[in-house]
């Protein structure tokens, strides 16, 4: 069951009423595009193998590829079967837009016409507790060995295979375009049919975390058809085990939403009593929070910081600064609150009952 903490409800009232007395801040200078690199790294638990790359912020910002070639280096292990959970800004938001919605960037580099690829599972969360993964299909024959590339056509649905063109820090390759980047593409909308989208626990329409995991590929981990995953992982077994893991370069958000103002859970524009209701029923839930529930420093809770969040802000629109509300809405605004707030109250009791 979700525990909630106390609430306290005078200091709620009191904040709205303060804030809507004493005006709001300018809301900012526009928002930045729906297109963003990960700037959070929300968990790493690497596997064994990590060792020559163990700081997980290299994942973070945009590519650093260096072509078809070889496999850059400003990048971070996973270890085998290791996982790295990545966030964005509070606010922004991977979304389903028309095509390719999201790159996943690996080191990964060119043979020939093969690939070395060192195969990832891709899985996304709205909540941070439940992910839906990408599906993948693994058609190779049978084991690789240690350092061997594969054939891509071969795989589906891994990131890890295409190598990373994009860099930039180095040329001018757009990392959001999947014609010119490099990386592995995904289409958030092969997840239409998947349980936890269709139960709605996983909204497609907003996306604020990306779970990347390493696969062992010695064959022991399944496809979605029940064939064998092989990739270089090699032998985990004997005296002298060798181990290749994915090294992570960064992810690309190429349909995203953008930072709202701050305090505007429901995205309108503006931050005013609905966002003030959003925040008191939600107040003192601990896991699992979205923006849209009153999260707005992305901790996944929404508590004292939020609300004061909304409170500084209170009033403001994108439209402009927030004008001082006159003295004569306090009234109204304290009795609006106070109702909104009373039946939350009324709510929370009858659940704990």
């Amino acid at each position: 069951m979700m525990t909630r903490a106390k609430v306290p409800w005078r200091a709620i009232v009191r904040a709205a009423v303060v804030a809507a007395l004493a005006g709001s801040p300018a809301a900012g200078a526009g928002l930045p595009p729906g297109q963003f690199f990960a700037s959070r790294v929300v968990e790493y638990s690497p596997g064994t193998g990590h060792e020559w790359y163990p700081d997980p912020t290299l994942a973070l910002g945009g590519p650093r590829g260096t072509g078809w070639m070889a496999g850059g280096q400003d990048v971070v292990s996973l270890g085998v079967q290791g996982r790295l959970v990545l966030g964005f800004q509070p606010g922004q938001a991977l979304r389903d837009g028309q095509g390719v919605d999201l790159i996943v960037f690996e080191n990964a580099f060119a043979v020939g016409a093969l690939r070395f690829a060192e195969l990832v599972r891709v899985g996304v969360s709205t909540d941070g507790l439940e992910y839906a993964f990408f599906p993948v299909w693994c058609g190779l024959a049978g084991p690789v060995g240690p350092y061997q590339p594969i054939d891509p056509a071969k795989v589906d649905g891994f990131a890890g295979v295409e190598p990373v063109l994009a860099n930039v820090e180095g040329n001018g390759l757009d990392p959001f375009d999947p014609a010119e980047a490099g990386g592995d593409a995904f289409d958030l909308a092969e997840l239409a049919g998947h349980p936890l989208v269709l139960a709605g626990t996983v909204d497609l329409s907003r996306i604020y975390y990306v779970k990347l995991v390493d696969v062992l590929g010695d064959g022991t981990e399944r496809d979605d058809w029940d064939n064998p995953i092989y990739d270089p992982t090699g032998s985990m077994s004997g005296a002298d085990p060798y181990q290749t893991s994915a090294d992570i370069d960064a992810i690309a958000v190429v349909h995203g939403l953008p930072v709202p103002l701050l305090g505007d859970a429901n995205r309108d524009g503006r931050v005013g009593i609905a966002d003030l209701a959003i925040v008191a029923d939600n107040y003192g839930s601990r896991a699992g929070m979205t923006w849209e529930d009153g999260d707005f420093n992305g901790d996944g809770a929404v508590g004292i910081a939020d609300l004061g969040a909304l409170a500084d802000n209170y009033g403001s629109s994108t439209g402009g600064a927030g004008a001082p509300v006159p003295e004569p809405a306090v009234l109204p605004l304290w009795l609006s609150a106070s109702a909104w707030l009373w039946g939350a109250r009324r709510r929370q009791r009858r659940s704990a009952a």
